[in-house]
């Protein structure tokens, strides 16, 4: 019997050991990405802010505020929100921040392909694969996506998935 309650402990103590790790590389890359964004922000003003706007550079103002967004959700889901309710809220937003992610270079590949092919129905059928992705990842809004409170982790999302449909 003592077997089944040390294996149990063993199992607890290595799924936090790796929750803790991959939280603390989730920490790094969010402050090294922010980091960034504020050593550059006066290159970004010279060359984007001052500059006519073009498709370019609303292509750009996209993929970074959204990568911004999503880096800043990624800090803030450590704090522990108010209830479960928000929480849940919280980590749907959250994954619409990051599906969204995949649009800006979709739409730059897309353009990249009708320009170097000149043929728009080439442009078109990599703006459609490059949008895969982002179908194949709304599936977690099928799986009653929420979230939830857990102390030494913050705010953690939940799926309720069966083991046959994690398997697939």
């Amino acid at each position: 019997m003592s077997s089944d309650a040390d294996s149990d402990a063993a199992e607890i103590v290595a799924l936090f050991d790796s929750l803790y790790i991959q939280n603390l590389c989730l920490v790094t890359s969010s402050a090294l990405f922010i980091y960034e964004v504020f050593i550059t922000f006066d290159r970004e003003v010279a060359c984007f802010w001052t500059a006519k706007q073009t498709g370019a550079s609303l292509l750009f103002f996209a993929n970074k505020w959204i990568s911004i967004t999503c880096a800043i959700m990624t800090l803030v889901a450590f704090a522990p929100l108010p209830s479960d309710e928000s929480c849940s809220k919280f980590q749907i937003a959250t994954t619409a921040m990051l599906i969204l992610q995949f649009v800006p270079g979709a739409i730059f590949s897309a353009l990249r392909a009708f320009v170097l092919g000149k043929s728009k129905i080439l442009g078109l059928l990599v703006l459609i694969l490059s949008l895969a992705p982002v179908g194949a990842n709304l599936a977690f809004y099928g799986y009653d996506l929420s979230g939830q409170n857990i102390p030494p982790f913050g705010c953690i999302q939940t799926l309720d998935m069966t083991e046959a449909s994690n398997l697939r």
